[in-house]
């Protein structure tokens, strides 16, 4: 008897530690193994995967340095961002000032006019620093004006370390910027698709101006991009990218390149070298070769554990709007992750994080999911609201009144997961109670069967010491 009442309650133990561990699952993988390249000859330098912000290789990469021409891929970011690329710049006597001796140019005189886009390709593959000066005066007014601008959007993008004098990259003392800065700014400015365009174009004609009669041949100066004076250094999968120097501040070089969907950053600066700039070139092709053939770039939609929105988890107050052509709430970027190709997508961790906030700036960011491996990030997502495309009726599971001119917190517009909460809660509660039910029942049934069995012996007892007394009698 006492066997029995063991075994119920080893079972029923069993049954609440089942429970539990289903309720509490807790996922354990192997350590995984990150290659990591070699040495580079520069003095900073970082490989950055482009769609997840993933830092693979880190030289330095807080260390403050002089960019030189690099910093024109700002000055190009802000014009392509601030300005349509039809617009006409005018060469004003202020473009031509502070110009150092043998500063790259094209050639414009004051009064010449041309186009932004022609502009914009001087800069960027001829390196033409008065016309960085004409296109910063077009944006902003005036050169000083504009390169506040430059040093607001650089910490806008997370660039803290940075802080720009001028729209070229002339030697200035207060001119600096670190690897993984421009790495940052270079992540931004190529999900620009002007910006795409121009950066990786080999070669480009500007057409005759007021003031020039001759067609201008621009040739970028990026070996890997237009490998016309050093053809060794021509690279096939590389798509933009700028270089730069000047005796302060030694070879730089930002290039970004693409093979097999993942798309890499690199930045070198203060590179070594004795002539030319060979070691930029070789410090970046060797760690794009390393990298492309040990990293890999996974969509998180293909793995069924990762959700890449979870609208039933995480939306559940607003689950319809992910229903519309132009949801108000989405995830900003592709949603990937990078990792080594020995590590397995089943094995990443999603974290989400929310913001508490007023939505009165738009487009709102509600939160982030952060996506793991090992405890190193391998990509992370916005969680963005645009009330602009909330719509005027909503499905009646939202239950969403969105009335013009009032403002919400971020707390009354997100609730995470209330609803989904209370079901889940009434969910494991039902499950734990019908467990309750049926674990009672068997209590009962045993129970039962065990005081069955003892009135039936007691039974049998007494009627063999009756039919025992009857004998005697008799």
């Amino acid at each position: 008897m006492k066997h029995k009442c063991n075994y119920l309650n080893t079972f029923i133990i069993a049954s609440l530690v089942c429970i539990v561990f289903l309720c509490n699952t807790v996922q354990v993988s192997a350590k995984t193994n990150w290659p990591t390249a070699g040495k580079i000859n520069a003095d900073s330098g970082i490989i950055m995967e482009a769609s997840t912000g993933t830092i693979l290789y880190a030289k330095n990469i807080d260390k403050k340095q002089y960019p030189a021409s690099i910093t024109k891929i700002m000055t190009t970011l802000l014009a392509v961002e601030n300005c349509s690329l039809n617009e006409t710049i005018t060469f004003t006597p202020e473009c031509f000032y502070n110009m150092e001796s043998g500063a790259t140019h094209i050639g414009a005189t004051v009064g010449e006019k041309m186009s932004l886009e022609d502009a914009l390709y001087g800069v960027m593959l001829a390196s033409a620093n008065e016309v960085s000066n004409a296109v910063a005066i077009h944006v902003a007014g005036s050169v000083e004006k504009f390169t506040q601008m430059m040093t607001e959007r650089a910490k806008e993008l997370g660039a803290t370390n940075t802080h720009f004098n001028n729209p070229n990259g002339l030697h200035d003392k207060d001119h600096y910027t670190t690897a993984h800065d421009m790495a940052l700014i270079m992540q931004a400015a190529m999900k620009n698709k002007n910006f795409r365009t121009i950066s990786g174009t080999k070669r480009y004609k500007i057409e005759p101006t007021n003031k020039c009669k001759e067609i201008r041949y621009l040739s970028n100066h990026h070996q890997m991009i237009n490998p016309t004076t050093k053809p060794k250094y021509g690279y096939e999968y590389a798509i933009g990218g700028k270089t730069g120097y000047t005796s302060d501040a030694g070879n730089t070089l930002v290039t970004a390149a693409k093979k097999d969907g993942l798309e890499l950053i690199c930045v070198v600066l203060k590179g070594k070298s004795v002539s030319f700039n060979e070691n930029v070139y070789t410090d970046t092709i060797g760690l794009f070769d390393f990298y492309f053939e040990n990293y890999s770039v996974y969509n998180v939609s293909d793995e069924t554990s990762l959700a890449t929105i979870p609208e039933d988890k995480l939306f559940t107050k607003y689950n319809s709007l992910f229903n519309q052509k132009e949801a108000p709430i989405t995830i900003s970027g592709k949603n990937t992750v990078v990792l080594p190709n020995n590590a397995k997508l089943a094995d990443v961790t999603q974290t989400i994080t929310y913001t508490n906030g007023s939505t009165d700036t738009q487009p709102a960011i509600l939160g982030e999911v952060t996506y793991t491996l090992d405890g190193k990030t391998v990509g992370n997502n916005q969680i963005i609201y645009d009330k602009s495309k909330i719509v005027n009726k909503l499905e009646t599971e939202s239950k969403v009144v969105e009335k013009k001119g009032t403002t919400s917190s971020l707390s009354d517009l997100f609730t995470i997961s209330n609803k989904h909460a209370k079901k889940t809660l009434l969910t494991v509660l039902g499950i734990v109670i019908v467990i309750i039910v049926i674990l009672f029942i068997i209590l009962k049934v045993i129970r039962y069967k065990r005081r069955k069995r003892y009135y039936s012996s007691r039974r049998r007892t007494r009627n063999i010491t009756n039919a025992y007394k009857h004998y005697r009698k008799d």
